[in-house]
């Protein structure tokens, strides 16, 4: 069995245990935003320049018993704050997870979404069915979301994993009283996350993006904050200079943004809503996301999606199919549907909502 499967679970969290999460990812919102305007009279050393990202560390603070450096990473990119909501929002399933992760952070070598809430206002949790109703809405600004992270080390080493609690949020800026989303993370315990064999549980603090509209329009200032703690025997000065390269996480997570709005441009596909009519049904609503660069607009290219489709009119569960889509600039999006011959249905139509 592998070390996903001995962890595969699903967590319901109560009302009462949302409420202290987002109370706690309240604060470290707080922590991720000081340390985006952290400067060097606040202890932060400018360390490189590479790929559009300028790279600065800090050593921990004097209560901080973790000896990790905090690494930071800052951009700018295009896109507007609400496409990037969107694409995180996207990211909904372990599938999902885990093949962004394998973009972003090649040091990824494993991840699950094992509980998943849409919390109100008030920091509370909602009923599934709600859940299910507020992802989908146009009102929906926070995701929290429990983890967990398989990172693979070279023999012989063991492995080192994560359980973390991560929340997604549209909101202000509470010192710069600026529109922002950020993304915080941080490890909790939870007893239903036992530890794989050979394998040494990490810690994540002081963890997160931070996304900003600059003072040029179109472009965002994008900032990642992570301090990671390995434990186990690796000295500490080895895990800091590996560290250091987490820092070009915000430049992969900028090209991967664009790359997808590219293709969702292109395709005249609301990013990232599709809908598709099919027989014998009305039509079916689900979140569709190009999972390869998009080409220039005078050339042909392709993404590859998957779309949910209820199997039968007395079957609410969702199974997914694979789509390839063929797409040409300023052409309609034709789509090509396998697996459906199976259970008799045909996709008719598919086009922009």
């Amino acid at each position: 069995m592998g070390k996903e499967e001995q962890i595969r679970t699903r967590i319901l969290l109560s009302q009462g245990e949302v409420k202290e999460y987002m109370q706690l990812a309240n604060e470290w919102l707080h922590g991720i935003i000081k340390n985006d305007m952290g400067t060097d009279q606040e202890g932060w050393k400018y360390h490189w320049t590479r790929d559009g990202v300028t790279c600065s560390t800090r050593e921990p603070a004097p209560d901080d018993p973790s000896p990790a450096l905090l690494i930071r990473g800052q951009t700018r990119m295009r896109g507007t704050l609400q496409s990037v909501f969107e694409m995180l929002r996207w990211v909904d399933t372990s599938e999902k997870l885990a093949e962004e992760m394998r973009i972003t952070d090649p040091m990824c070598s494993g991840a699950l979404i094992l509980g998943c809430e849409y919390p109100n206002d008030n920091g509370e949790g909602k009923t599934e069915e709600s859940c299910i109703e507020n992802s989908e809405s146009e009102d929906c600004s926070t995701i929290l979301q429990i983890l967990w992270f398989l990172f693979s080390l070279p023999q012989p080493l063991w492995d080192r994993d994560f359980c973390a609690l991560q929340v997604i949020t549209k909101c202000v800026d509470p010192i710069r009283n600026r529109n922002m989303v950020g993304v915080v993370c941080g490890s909790i315990e939870r007893q239903e996350v036992g530890l794989p064999e050979h394998t040494i549980r990490g810690e994540i603090k002081n963890t997160g993006y931070v996304f900003q509209e600059s003072n040029v329009p179109g472009m965002l200032e994008v900032t990642y904050v992570v301090q990671v703690d390995t434990k186990g025997g690796i000295p500490h000065w080895v895990t800091n200079r590996i560290n250091v390269s987490q820092a070009l996480n915000v430049a992969r997570t900028r090209d991967r943004m664009q790359e997808v709005q590219k293709a969702c441009r292109i395709m005249k596909v609301r990013m990232p809503l599709e809908s598709a009519e099919v027989k014998p049904f009305s039509e079916v609503r689900q979140y569709v996301f190009p999972f390869v660069t998009a080409s220039d607009p005078e050339t042909q290219g392709k993404a590859m999606l998957s779309l949910g489709i209820a199997a039968g009119p007395e079957d609410s569960a969702s199974t997914t199919y694979d789509i390839e889509v063929a797409f040409i600039a300023n052409q309609d999006v034709h789509f090509k549907v396998t697996g459906l011959g199976e259970l008799g249905l045909e996709c008719n139509k598919a086009w922009v909502v």
